[in-house]
């Protein structure tokens, strides 16, 4: 399946090890009701800096922790969707777009500092109540 998936990154987050200030993301985070497409996906939008980011996650929580797929530079949630199925037969996994991708509002100015992209992923986290 890895192979089908050019170049991205893949991120792998436990609860315990996201950095930032928890309950200040909590604060601009939401959650969605889940998804009517099937009952193990739930929609995820975060609110960063006025913006919305939008993802989604599945899969059942188990020993595990949690992982999140970051397409990465130009892509959206999409190119990791067989990744994401097998994954989510192990543990929970979410998929977000970046950013100006997808669903998510394009970030008010390019280029733009890693703080931004980090503090974006920190808000998806905390609403995806990983």
């Amino acid at each position: 399946m890895l192979n089908r998936v050019a170049l991205p990154f893949i991120v792998a987050f436990a609860a315990a090890s996201c950095g930032g200030d928890a309950n200040e993301a909590a604060e601009r985070a939401t959650t969605t009701s889940p998804s009517a497409v099937a009952p193990s996906v739930r929609d995820v939008t975060a609110q960063v800096s006025g913006r919305t980011l939008s993802g989604h996650c599945r899969g059942a929580e188990k020993d595990a922790p949690a992982v999140v797929l970051d397409g990465g530079m130009g892509g959206g949630q999409s190119q990791l969707a067989a990744l994401e199925e097998d994954l989510a037969q192990l543990t929970v996994v979410c998929g977000y777009d970046r950013a100006g991708f997808g669903e998510s509002d394009p970030p008010a100015k390019t280029p733009r500092p890693l703080s931004d992209i980090v503090a974006d992923l920190d808000a998806f986290i905390a609403a995806a109540k990983l």
